[in-house]
């Protein structure tokens, strides 16, 4: 363990000397970059790294060069970025910069992004609209939700970070086969979406038998729920963040080794640090979170 802990702790010294070797001194890795998904994760990276400097250096460049008049962030006028992913899930990249701003204290980015999101609340369950506003389907899923979610917790705002944890809950209560696979998304009216294309399958449930399924869909609100009953001390989250990681470990083998189990293995640590206070409380877990 201690070699391995070792080792992973190189490969991250390694990673992040390779970034700070890109930036220039205005924040940005260079004229090639230009999309706005080459550097919504890394102020949250060098701030976790203890590197606040560089963080706001690229929050500055963010801020200059993406973000907009209404709190939104895009790449280039109308368009949030190259990648599909993230126009599909439209405040994706707003939170992770969010995040970071509002733990630097950076009011000035932190006010109208936060603004911005606030209308993507869906009032009525707690969630969060996945696309952007002008579709109107109202679409809301349980990775923004729990994205949302945890952003609220950090600044405070627990009555929010409540109810999209009783949407999660709702969420997994709503499941019709639980053996088959997860729904994701919930339509305007409330009901879980289980009509899809083929094409769109992966965005819309985690299959149980199939491998490289998109666990993280699932990794996020697993954590934020840990989190959330770390403030609340209410069981109700405590259980559901088990429930959902028991759906889980139950999937095919191949979400111990995936690339899509990343928040899986971060949800389980923050499962586990809990698990340890709370033993008597938790429902049985099918599989050993020291198995993730």
């Amino acid at each position: 363990m201690y070699q391995l802990a070792k080792t992973l702790i190189e490969s991250a010294d390694k990673a992040l000397h390779f970034f700070e070797s890109q930036m220039l001194f205005d924040g940005s890795y260079g004229q090639a970059l230009t999309d706005v998904s080459g550097y919504y994760k890394s102020p949250m990276m060098f701030l976790r790294a203890g590197r606040p400097d560089k963080a706001l250096q690229i929050l500055d460049y963010a801020k200059t060069n993406f973000m907009q008049a209404d709190g939104d962030f895009l790449s280039s006028m109308g368009i949030k970025s190259t990648n599909s992913a993230y126009t599909e899930f439209w405040t994706y990249t707003n939170g992770w910069l969010i995040r970071a701003s509002q733990q630097l204290f950076r009011e000035d980015i932190n006010k109208p992004a936060l603004s911005f999101l606030e209308r993507f609340k869906n009032v009525e369950n707690g969630g969060f609209f996945t696309h952007r506003l002008d579709l109107s389907d109202y679409i809301t899923d349980v990775l923004t939700t729990a994205l949302h979610g945890h952003i609220h917790l950090e600044r405070g705002n627990i009555t929010t970070s409540i109810k999209a944890g009783y949407y999660l809950i709702n969420m997994i209560d709503l499941q019709p086969n639980l053996t088959n696979g997860f729904y994701l998304r919930l339509d305007k009216q409330g009901n879980l979406i289980t009509n899809f294309s083929e094409r769109e399958a992966s965005l819309h449930w985690i299959s149980r038998k199939e491998p490289d399924q998109l666990y993280f869909m699932l990794g996020y609100p697993i954590a934020f729920l840990g989190f959330l009953f770390q403030s609340t001390q209410n069981l109700e989250f405590f259980q559901a963040a088990h429930r959902y990681i028991n759906f889980l470990l139950s999937c095919h083998e191949n979400v111990f080794s995936s690339n899509f189990s990343h928040k899986v293995a971060w949800a389980c640590s923050v499962l586990k640090r809990w698990s340890y206070r709370s033993a008597k409380m938790a429902p049985p877990i099918s599989h050993a979170i020291t198995g993730c």
